[in-house]
């Protein structure tokens, strides 16, 4: 049995549905408004987690530079809009104005390996690596000379 093509002009075209836009639309904001306070909780609930997460991260790195506070992490929240997210990025030194020292592969004439660097905080202040602190030892004898050479002694 053969089966034969119709023309394109001769199927019949597909009916859609009608909808009527301001009746879907005025439902649902009565749903919106009935609805509201639930709804803004919900929604608000994670962007409120993810804001705790991040104060209680910053407020663990320490004091430094900002009120050790809600409104010091406000603060730098703000500066971490003017930041930017990658701290160890050399995109600055890709100008014509360095184009010199780029010509140049390196200062040293051996093969250095490469190191993983520290793993930071996303914070803009304090910026401090989170990670391979120094020994109690050191840092005592780091506070000593900063002691001294602020004092004015050499020894």
């Amino acid at each position: 049995m053969r089966y034969k093509c119709q023309p394109v002009s001769e199927t019949p075209a597909m009916e859609l549905p009608s909808f009527d836009l301001s009746i879907s639309l005025s439902r649902f904001l009565l749903l919106i408004q009935q609805y509201q306070t639930p709804l803004l909780t919900t929604l608000s609930l994670p962007l409120l987690y993810m804001a705790y997460s991040d104060y209680s991260g910053w407020h663990q790195m320490g004091a430094g530079g900002l009120p050790h506070n809600v409104f010091g992490w406000i603060v730098q929240n703000f500066l971490r809009l003017r930041g930017t997210q990658d701290k160890r990025s050399t995109a600055c030194y890709d100008t014509l104005k360095v184009q010199w020292l780029l010509e140049q592969a390196s200062f040293l004439n051996i093969d250095l390996p490469r190191r993983a660097s520290p793993r930071t905080g996303p914070w803009v202040v304090p910026h401090r690596q989170l990670e391979d602190f120094a020994s109690e030892k050191l840092r005592q004898v780091n506070a000593t000379s900063s002691y001294r050479l602020s004092a004015g002694c050499s020894k």
